[in-house]
């Protein structure tokens, strides 16, 4: 049999399941084993010299459950990327970086205000003494 590579074509038949497994449920599951059986089997036949190798029933039964799965993936493909992917937010300001410390030395260097984070009691900055940002409303204007 190892004359034959066929001990050599079962590590790469394992690779090629195991990559197509993470695009597929159980019925495809079952199509795919099935066809390999059936295609192991006649390898081994053909190994073995067996009259029944190559047998045109199995080969197009095989054929059959690999085009049907892979007619199968193509869907769940096609409506996987119709879906939308999550979007993950982060509100990082105060939490995860010190937004404030950064906006007063922004604010201080280009709009020559003199604002201290301490000078902060809420994010709406045109509520803050010292702080030259007009109401939103008026920005949007």
């Amino acid at each position: 049999a190892r004359a034959h590579g066929l001990p050599t074509a079962r590590p790469l038949i394992v690779i090629m399941l195991a990559t197509i497994l993470r695009e597929i449920d159980a019925g495809i599951a079952i199509f795919i084993a099935v066809a390999t059986a059936i295609l192991l089997k006649e390898c081994a036949e053909a190994v073995a010299g067996s009259a029944g190798a190559g047998d045109r029933g199995s080969l197009g039964i095989a054929a059959l459950l690999l085009v049907s799965s892979a007619g199968r993936i193509s869907a769940r493909r096609a409506a996987r990327a119709a879906t939308p992917k999550p979007v993950l937010a982060v509100d990082l300001d105060e939490v995860c970086c010190g937004y404030l410390p950064a906006f007063c030395k922004f604010s201080n260097a280009v709009h020559g205000t003199s604002v201290e984070a301490a000078d902060f009691h809420s994010y709406m900055f045109w509520e803050v003494a010292g702080c030259r940002l007009a109401p939103r409303e008026a920005a949007i204007e």
